[in-house]
């Protein structure tokens, strides 16, 4: 978006740049809310080790990390979590 405003500053772009950041802005956040319903706690710890938008300056640095040594990736988290849930789901049925 900002790279957009950049390569083709004309009035116009500079007139819709605010329109296009609030709506990803809401987008994003209807998305994160659904990723919440669906994925709960493993969610809102992906939520805790990765940012939103804006990377933080330590990950870019080459900075520590935020998870634990020794804990799964959220990732493998919520993969063994849908695994778990399909697994279940297949023996009630």
């Amino acid at each position: 978006m900002l790279g957009f405003l950049l390569q083709w500053p004309t009035l116009l772009t500079l007139l819709m740049f605010p329109v296009f950041v609030v709506m990803y802005v809401r987008l994003a956040r209807i998305e994160e809310r659904e990723a919440l319903a669906e994925f709960g706690a493993d969610y809102e710890r992906y939520m805790r080790d990765v940012p939103g938008l804006v990377p933080r300056l330590g990950d870019l640095t080459g900075g520590p990390r935020h998870g634990r040594a020794g804990e799964k990736s959220t990732r493998q988290a919520i993969e063994s979590r849908r695994r778990r849930d399909r697994s279940s789901s297949r023996a009630n049925t």
